[in-house]
């Protein structure tokens, strides 16, 4: 969980989304990535749980599933998450990478 590079705000916080997903860096297929997607997001789905405390916890595996997913679907965001892993020493070009992709406009002003 300690990864060098791997910061707690972006992207899957301290995990590697591809390994979140269970899904193969290498042999990347969208069609994969969304399968292993909804089988995971069905599995770890809070209102399956009936205990409050462990619906907490499904309720934040639920998250970070979800947000896994949502980088690997999007090619740009992909991509910058790919160099995210690749040049984890430029932690400042990775920051405003995720940023401008979360906090920019949709629409051209």
């Amino acid at each position: 969980s300690n990864a060098v590079g791997f910061a707690p705000e972006l992207y899957c916080g301290l995990e590697n989304c591809y390994d979140v997903l269970e899904v193969n860096r290498e042999e990347f297929d969208k069609q994969k990535l969304a399968k292993a997607y909804r089988a995971l997001a069905r599995k770890h789905h809070p209102d399956r749980v009936k205990n409050k405390e462990e619906k907490l916890l499904a309720e934040e595996r639920f998250r970070v599933i979800a947000t896994a997913y949502e980088t690997l679907k999007d090619d740009e965001a992909k991509t910058n998450y790919d160099y995210y892993l690749d040049h984890p020493d430029q932690r400042f070009y990775n920051y405003y990478q995720y940023y401008r992709l979360r906090a920019a406009p949709k629409v051209d002003l």
